[in-house]
């Protein structure tokens, strides 16, 4: 599974260099805490944990972020959109 992460910018989705398109299965951990890893099993609960830098090429403004966990075939598995405010 990999990651789609995007600032929607005047209506322009742009990716978090560095961020999109990565792997995430080394970030999923069962519902215990445990690490877990791919490919998911059925009916298992899942807490997927991620962080990034923000760079300084990153312009200064309020941006809703398109976050999406998509399997190998590209199909989206989840996805999220939050409200962010870049200020450093």
């Amino acid at each position: 599974m990999t990651n789609s992460v995007h600032a929607n910018v005047l209506g322009v989705p742009l990716p978090f260099v560095g961020v999109d398109g990565n792997s995430v299965c080394d970030k999923l951990f069962d519902k215990t805490g445990a690490k877990a890893s791919c490919p998911l099993k059925a009916g298992t609960e899942y807490l997927y944990k991620d962080s990034f830098k923000v760079l300084e090429v990153y312009p200064k403004i309020k941006v809703w972020v398109d976050w999406k966990l998509r399997d190998d075939k590209g199909k989206t598995i989840l996805c999220f959109m939050v409200p962010v405010k870049i200020t450093s």
